[in-house]
């Protein structure tokens, strides 16, 4: 719930693509910092078409509402930006190590 409010007070994009930023939003885990739905689920979720969804994506990454990472062969997953590493609303850092820094790293070197 914290992410859901976190959008609503914090987010950059406007218009229909705030739909599909809500949606993920909903999907946001505290314990990992992501957020990891299909694709089809956030269209399902969100009554758009797919392409909408990953247009709307496109969007709010350019408007950095959310960073994307792309895995080879595995999808993607997403991170809230303005989900502060360490906040009580997301635990970036887990027992002392840095999931965020790990998975960024994962990410460049992909």
């Amino acid at each position: 719930m914290e992410a859901l409010a976190q959008v609503s007070t914090r987010a950059k994009t406007k218009g229909p693509a705030l739909l599909t930023l809500y949606a993920l939003a909903g999907h946001h885990n505290k314990m990992t910092g992501q957020c990891n739905p299909y694709v089809r689920t956030l269209a399902s979720e969100t009554g758009l078409a797919k392409s909408t969804v990953c247009a709307h994506i496109l969007q709010l990454e350019k408007a950095e509402d959310i960073k994307v990472f792309r895995l080879r062969g595995r999808g993607s997953y997403y991170d809230l930006e303005y989900m502060e590493p360490g906040s009580k609303s997301n635990y970036g850092i887990i027992g002392g190590y840095d999931t965020r820094a790990k998975r960024a790293k994962a990410s460049e070197a992909n």
